[in-house]
């Protein structure tokens, strides 16, 4: 996650060129990422510029990750990056910025490991009894890789960072790299990259990286619970989206919708549901922004929205089926058919409930500031409620020479967006507690929203 929020009209270029200035020694044949490209909108969609950059095959040059894909039965290992915005160069360098961060996420080194026991280790570990829980059900599942943690076998672990007190912990490696596995064919998680980020102040780092983890705890519950949320009125927002939604309330057959997700911790966050009305193969695809700027929240949102309905016209058919989920655009493929619709109605359906609220009045629960004194507040709030943060540097040489700092954060109680649809991690307390905090029903494991989680 790179978030730059620009904050006046001469801010983007501003951005825009000294990200240039940095990535683009980095951007070519000889480097680890491609120059980015803008991605073309379809006709009839409203859209905003949307960009693309590229690691290539990281397996032609990583031997570790070669070694992974060769165990996944994977034919190719490259990493996409994307950028949107209402700038169309910052866009572009936004996307390669991600892209680095990708590339980050893949590049490690065995020197940097510990192969132990979660019991010879102890204290000095993260307790590996603090993640998320697979339900009976999805235990007794063979048709995927996860499995509970055993703290009697040794695995590979990361020195990382316990932020609440900057206690140094070893982590798992299995849940910072993407391209990591232990042997054999069982892990605690599949593979994503949900916690990176990068950025050049590694206050704003952290931070983006802690917000993504929240971010897709929301978006987990959400789905999950089939939260009734409330619909956002945007009377004040920035001139930019302001224009943009109007784009679409003006375009026949499509809408966008957004939704307050902003659960427990009180960080604006927002959900966004674009709507092809008439489409015979993406009916519905989602978004979701976090920002203590609601604005900003709902500007992510529909950007991620926007690019995510792009990046999909680059991928194939929708699995057969749901219980074949389990990479990252095969639940937004499946969920878009029109024979899926129907899963959407608890958000946008005609008997939908939850009501509505004014975007002027959401509110961060932690009054906005400096990276460092938000996420310093941020952190405490997150130890009040029992919730552990660690943190990990994945910075490689290229990164570091470019002036990024690039990390990994981890939050094991909050609730997992996984990809892979017969690991939900069902069992986990959190999917539960969340929603009572706020006030919502809360379904019963047995209850539990059944459909494929269509965010990507």
């Amino acid at each position: 996650m790179l978030n730059l929020a620009p904050a006046d009209a001469t801010a983007p270029a501003i951005a825009a060129a000294a990200l240039r200035e940095r990535l683009s020694p980095l951007a070519g044949l000889f480097g680890p990422i491609s120059p980015p490209v803008r991605l073309p909108v379809p006709e009839g969609i409203p859209g905003l510029p949307i960009a693309s950059s590229t690691t290539g095959d990281l397996g032609w040059v990583l031997p570790e990750v070669a070694a992974f894909a060769q165990r996944a039965g994977r034919t190719t290992t490259g990493l996409d990056g994307a950028g949107g915005g209402f700038d169309a160069t910052l866009a572009e360098w936004v996307a390669a910025a991600e892209a680095l961060e990708r590339y980050c996420s893949a590049v490690y080194s065995r020197d940097q490991l510990i192969t132990a026991t979660a019991g010879e280790l102890g204290a000095e570990a993260l307790d590996l009894d603090d993640l998320p829980r697979l339900s009976d059900r999805e235990l007794a599942d063979d048709r995927h890789p996860v499995r509970p943690a055993r703290k009697d076998r040794s695995r590979a672990w990361v020195r990382g960072v316990r932020l609440a007190d900057a206690r140094l912990t070893w982590i798992p490696a299995e849940l910072v790299w993407l391209y990591f596995d232990e042997p054999g064919d069982q892990r605690l998680s599949a593979p994503n990259s949900t916690g990176c980020a990068i950025h050049t102040d590694p206050w704003q780092a952290l931070l983006n990286g802690l917000l993504e983890v929240i971010e897709r705890d929301a978006i987990a519950i959400v789905w999950r619970q089939r939260l009734p949320l409330p619909e956002i009125e945007v009377d004040e927002a920035p001139p930019g989206l302001k224009r943009l939604l109007a784009r679409f309330d003006a375009a026949p057959g499509v809408s966008m919708r957004l939704f307050d997700a902003t659960l427990d911790l009180g960080v604006p966050t927002v959900y966004a549901v674009y709507q092809e009305h008439h489409s015979a193969r993406l009916r519905h695809v989602l978004g979701c922004g976090i920002n203590p700027d609601p604005g900003k929240a709902a500007a992510n949102a529909v950007r991620e929205a926007i690019s995510c309905r792009l990046a999909l016209d680059h991928h194939g058919a929708a699995p057969a089926e749901a219980g074949t989920i389990r990479s990252t655009f095969d639940g937004a493929l499946y969920m878009g058919l029109p024979e899926h619709a129907e899963a959407f109605d608890f958000l946008v359906g005609p008997g939908r409930a939850g009501g509505t609220v004014p975007l002027s009045e959401i509110r961060s629960s932690i009054p906005d500031g400096p990276p460092k004194r938000y996420l310093t507040d941020l952190l405490t709030r997150m130890r009040d409620s029992g919730l552990d943060v660690f943190a990990v540097d994945i910075g490689c040489d290229e990164s570091q020479e470019a002036g990024f700092t690039a990390v990994k954060a981890i939050v094991p109680g909050l609730q997992p967006l996984s990809f892979t649809h017969r690991a939900q991690f069902l069992a986990s307390p959190r999917l539960y507690a969340a929603p009572a905090a706020c006030g919502y029903p809360v379904r019963r494991l047995e209850d539990l929203n059944p459909w494929p989680q269509p965010f990507a």
